[in-house]
């Protein structure tokens, strides 16, 4: 083997799907699916506050009270907050200021009600805010002893907390397996497995308490391209997505399937459906207030379509985003961090790290 490589980080996407002579959409187009139309509505952008920063950097996502109010939990360099805007688009202040700190990290923003909860991964605790007067008014120590399905004992921090309506959480815990390659091929395999928990509202689990879920996934985010080697081949890559849905129920975008599967908030299986022909890869999953279901397909390098699907399955809509674009001397990226009131709520990149949310209206289907 040669001794000088380089490394290079791309995700890619699966053999079946390369070898796929499908066009991606057409089996949606022959349905007869509509596309849905995104019109430029609202900017949420730090420029002009007097904020110490200038720009949104790394949003984890975005959650929106009942009134209208926006919460963008930013993930920049040394500022880990939370920003709070009003419609349409004015700068009410920052939450998190004094609990969040350069070692923090969210991993998950979310609005139940009235409360606001803010799940700091690093620093292990769920802080719960009201979305009214933005005091805080709670905190959950997460449980990190859980015994996986072979009953065995095991410590580690919950990768995500999810509240569920009814004053509990969905609890995800990521654990990495160990894979041997027989083959020796030079792509870095990094499979792990995602467990789901019930959590109670103390942040404890029950000793007894066996996962809702669980599911393999596998990240690929590198490869070596040696000299003398001719023909670069992409890595498989291969992650569970899971969002809950009306009355609790779990959403899960399964990659070795390929399909999209419902459970009970008991982790009965309720219903599954195929991914649409033709598409490279999945992009993300989200649910709406409405309680349909959004699955991101990747086209090529710099496209998205979010295929909106009722709970049965059935695909109602596409929208067509971009989600990269050489710009500012650099690759600047575009993602959709929810969606909420008819609209998507997509987090634009000015130039590399230094970015707005932006909201989007739904046109009228054609």
């Amino acid at each position: 083997m040669p001794g000088w490589y380089f490394l290079l980080f791309w995700t890619g996407c699966s053999d079946e799907s390369r070898q796929s002579n499908s066009t991606p959409g057409a089996d949606l187009e022959a349905q007869g699916v509509p596309s849905l139309p995104l019109h430029r509505d609202a900017v949420f952008s730090l420029e002009g506050t007097d904020e110490g920063a200038e720009t949104i950097e790394n949003p984890a996502g975005v959650a929106l009270s009942e009134s209208g109010r926006l919460f963008i939990a930013d993930r920049g360099w040394g500022q880990q907050t939370v920003h709070i805007f009003d419609p349409d688009g004015s700068h009410l202040g920052v939450l998190g200021r004094e609990e969040l700190d350069p070692t923090s990290w969210i991993r998950h923003i979310q609005v139940v009600g009235d409360q606001l909860y803010l799940y700091d991964n690093e620093r292990l605790e769920l802080m719960v805010y009201s979305v009214d007067t933005f005091e805080k008014t709670g905190s959950v120590q997460p449980d990190i002893h859980y015994r996986e399905p072979n009953n065995r004992a095991v410590n580690r921090r919950p990768a995500r907390l999810i509240a569920r309506s009814d004053g509990r959480f969905l609890a995800t815990y990521e654990e990495p397996l160990r894979v041997r390659d027989p083959n020796q091929q030079l792509q870095f395999r990094n499979p792990y497995r995602s467990l789901f928990y019930l959590m109670h509202a103390d942040g404890t689990l029950d000793d007894s308490s066996e996962p809702l879920l669980q599911i393999r996934g596998e990240r690929m985010t590198a490869f070596d391209v040696h000299f003398g080697t001719f023909g670069i081949e992409r890595p498989t890559t291969a992650i569970p997505y899971l969002a809950l849905a009306t009355g609790d129920r779990m959403v899960l975008a399964d990659p070795g399937s390929r399909e999209v599967q419902i459970f009970t908030p008991e982790g009965e299986a309720e219903l599954a459906f195929k991914w649409p022909e033709g598409y490279e890869e999945a992009a993300g999953l989200l649910t709406d207030d409405e309680g349909k279901i959004w699955m991101g397909m990747r086209v090529g390098e710099g496209r998205t379509d979010w295929i909106r699907f009722s709970e049965k399955g059935e695909a109602l809509a596409v929208a067509t985003m971009e989600h990269s674009k050489w710009q500012g001397g650099g690759l600047a990226t575009r993602g959709l961090l929810a969606i909420f009131g008819g609209a998507f709520y997509i987090y634009e990149e000015e130039r590399p790290g230094r970015g707005a949310v932006v909201r989007y209206l739904f046109g009228k289907p054609s």
